[in-house]
């Protein structure tokens, strides 16, 4: 027997296995599309793919079950799901909320964020509320109820870190952003979305989504208007970008984004069928084409430190992960419904769906352990 195969029994016999299969890219998987703008952007991409410990992950398939923190997680309180995928992409799942594992009380998962120390944000619609969840999945604090208060949240639908201080909520209903320290305690509004200034600037935003790059400066999705609007870490507006329209920056159906290591931002549009990456400055870097379920339902992005691409489509039930250079690594369907993604800083993906409710930790490759939280 190999190690492998031995390791998953003693997941097996430490905790009850939840058993999803996750399928990776195949032969009828989309290729990299040649001569894409994506592939000829050396200046965004990593200095060479092949260093990295994707390119050597299937020589140490056995060692990356072996050494990953959350392959030894699944011993203690989460529960390890099947790991199946390509034999150049291995992958172990783990199952934080949701099936078997310790439940969060989430009813409505909209936004998912992972500190330095492997500590997950997660906001819920349906409870109204930004919760704290260990690396096992266990609540250790939580923020918010119905209302409009300082305290309060309605229908909150994205979270994202501010640096190492707190984290930005985006109060969907209430129109606003609030900041929240890291022990959930409310900061206080950083953007009001409903200012007569603002509006007199921008119009009217109803914003989706939230993203933050690693400076605390923030991105808002208004799917109303296919835009983005961009702010700096103290809340001041910067600009907008995007627009209707099928031309390279422009959005048909904008559903996703997410900023990428150094500053850039990758937004994803349904109507268009396309992933843009654009420049710090605004301007498109890279355009790559992908498959999409028609409809209104997201497209949740994220992107690592490496600039790997991971994208999720909430109707389609489907997660595609590509590499800095634009080659497909991964390829799954049959999630329920996913609604939120993002990277720790260890590598790993975290995916929350929502029919029902689970929140799952993907591991790709080799994975380090997350810091020890102080």
């Amino acid at each position: 027997m190999s190690c492998f195969a031995g390791l998953l029994l003693l997941l097996a016999a430490a905790a009850p296995a939840s058993i999803d299969t996750l399928a990776g890219a195949d032969s009828r998987a989309p290729a990299a599309v040649p001569g894409s703008a994506f592939a000829r952007v050396d200046s965004l991409a990593p200095a060479t793919l092949a260093d990295s410990a994707l390119a050597r992950a299937d020589s140490l398939a056995a060692a990356i079950v072996a050494d990953s923190a959350f392959a030894r997680a699944d011993s203690r309180s989460a529960v390890a799901d099947s790991v199946s995928g390509p034999p150049s992409l291995p992958v172990v799942s783990v199952t934080l909320v949701g099936d078997r594992a310790g439940d969060a009380g989430l009813i409505d998962p909209t936004g998912i964020a992972v500190d330095t120390f492997g500590r997950v944000y997660v906001t819920d619609a349906g409870s109204h509320r930004l919760l704290r969840l260990d690396t096992q999945g266990k609540p250790t604090a939580e923020f918010g109820s119905l209302g409009s208060d300082p305290s309060q949240l309605q229908r909150p639908s994205g979270v994202a870190l501010l640096g190492t201080l707190g984290v930005a909520v985006l109060d969907r209903d209430n129109r606003r952003v609030v900041t929240v320290d890291l022990f959930g305690r409310p900061l206080g509004t950083l953007i009001d979305l409903a200012s007569i200034e603002l509006e007199r600037r921008v119009g009217r935003i109803d914003a989706s989504a939230i993203a933050s790059d690693r400076g605390g400066a923030l991105a808002l999705l208004d799917r109303e208007r296919d835009r983005v609007l961009l702010f700096d870490f103290a809340g001041r507006f910067v600009r907008e970008v995007g627009g209707l329209g099928a031309t390279a920056g422009s959005f048909r159906g904008l559903r996703g984004l997410a900023y990428g290591p150094r500053g850039e931002l990758v937004c994803a549009d349904r109507g268009n069928a396309r992933l843009q990456r654009l420049d710090a400055g605004g301007r498109v870097a890279a355009t790559w084409p992908v498959a999409v379920t028609p409809g209104a339902a997201s497209l949740p992005l994220a992107v690592d430190a490496g600039g790997r691409v991971a994208m999720a489509d909430e109707a389609g039930g489907t997660l595609r992960l590509w590499s800095a250079d634009g080659v497909l690594l991964f390829e799954t369907s049959g999630l329920r419904r996913p609604r939120a993604l993002a990277f720790g800083s260890d590598g790993s993906l975290l995916v929350a769906e929502t029919s029902p409710v689970r929140i799952r930790r993907l591991t790709f490759g080799i994975s380090a352990s997350p810091p020890r939280e102080r």
